[in-house]
């Protein structure tokens, strides 16, 4: 991974590379999923990463698309509300800067369930 660049592959076919230049960070418009996606997630940082200092994506890897998780109250637990379809394929990328330093975390795909959470433990940034 380059310093202003992360690389996303879907492991479903056709492999592909996506490549989101990540100069910035900032909102991504999406339209809202067609019904029923009611379902919804929480990703927990680390207690010294929240959302003064961490972004969230969300990478749709069944739909080529991504979103942004929003921390409102900057306690380091980003939340999407009803955006996530039983049948959607996620992979999920956390970018942090503190003191300086970037670091960052791409999960596995996730099938989604319904409502989850996912804690992200500190060792787990690079």
């Amino acid at each position: 991974m380059g310093r202003n660049n992360t690389n996303v592959t879907p492991s479903n076919p056709p492999n592909s590379s996506f490549t989101f230049s990540i100069s910035n960070t900032g909102g991504v418009n999406m339209d809202y999923p067609l019904p029923p996606c009611t379902g919804s997630f929480n990703i927990n940082l680390p207690s010294e990463y929240n959302g003064s200092n961490s972004s969230v994506f969300i990478y749709y890897t069944n739909r080529n698309s991504v979103i942004r998780a929003y921390d409102n109250d900057n306690d380091g637990n980003f939340i999407i509300d009803n955006m996530l379809c039983s049948e959607d394929s996620v992979q999920f990328v956390i970018i942090s800067q503190i003191n300086g330093i970037r670091e960052y975390h791409v999960s596995e795909q996730f099938e989604i369930p319904g409502n989850w959470n996912y804690t992200v433990l500190e060792n787990s940034l690079k």
